[in-house]
């Protein structure tokens, strides 16, 4: 099985969280879908070879003549929803990929192209090319809307800084600042205390949106390693090799 894994384009993974589902309920046919994916961003050819779209994932047909691809397709949909559901760094969900089906060799014998071969040769495919394609932890941040006293506004912004937190702007209103920022979940717990410290007890908080980054590269393996000893797996990065 030979496949490759790529990220998909931004605009179109927000389409597909956020209206895929209800366009594709309420199309009459398979070309509303395949037009509205292409009007969000995504390539002709790639829209009219989908073989599935599972949370936030596409899954591709690039081959060229595979034979008795019909005939396996399921098995091959299935490999790909497991896979998305637990990536190999940690059997953690992935979502904004891209799933290349380019050839595969098959079994002349019907009986060596069930379930129980394909399936796994699939995913273990895909956890080549996962790798091969330098995959990132995302982590769920927080943007937040902070007012502040101009006079504290520093400080505020140090509590920022110092939980890996971005300031995205601020504005002044008065003697009040407004900071927006976005911070990680994980970084926000007694967050309100020690605003309330910087800032003389006057500023406070809004949660705006919650969404997910990237998380630092510096950050990523022991996060990883992290979440691999929480659900009892093998204390190693996890490698193409294997």
């Amino acid at each position: 099985m030979e496949v490759s894994v790529e990220p998909i384009p931004e605009e179109v993974r927000k389409f597909l969280k956020e209206e895929y589902e209800d366009i594709k309920r309420k199309a009459d046919d398979e070309t509303e879908v395949r037009d509205a994916l292409v009007e969000a961003g995504m390539d002709q050819d790639d829209a009219d070879n989908i073989m599935d779209a599972y949370e936030e994932n596409l899954f591709i047909n690039d081959s060229r003549g595979i034979k008795n691809l019909r005939e396996i397709k399921e098995y091959l949909v299935d490999a790909f929803h497991e896979f998305c559901d637990e990536g190999p760094l940690a059997n953690e969900p992935v979502i904004g990929l891209m799933v290349r089906l380019h050839d595969a060799s098959l079994h002349e014998d019907a009986i060596h192209r069930g379930p129980a071969q394909m399936i796994p040769a699939t995913k273990d495919a895909m956890k080549r090319g996962f790798l091969n394609a330098q995959p990132r932890l995302i982590e769920p941040k927080q943007i937040l809307r902070i007012d502040t006293p101009s006079s504290t506004m520093g400080d505020a912004m140090t509590e920022v800084s110092n939980r890996r937190g971005d300031v995205i702007n601020m504005e002044e209103e008065g003697d009040s600042s407004i900071i927006r920022c976005k911070l990680p979940v994980e970084e926000l717990f007694g967050f309100e205390a020690a605003l309330k410290g910087a800032t003389n007890g006057k500023g406070f908080f809004n949660l705006v949106e919650i969404i997910f980054d990237p998380l630092p590269m510096n950050l990523q393996e022991e996060k990883i390693m992290e979440i691999r000893e929480r659900k009892g797996m093998k204390q190693e990065m996890p490698r193409v090799e294997e």
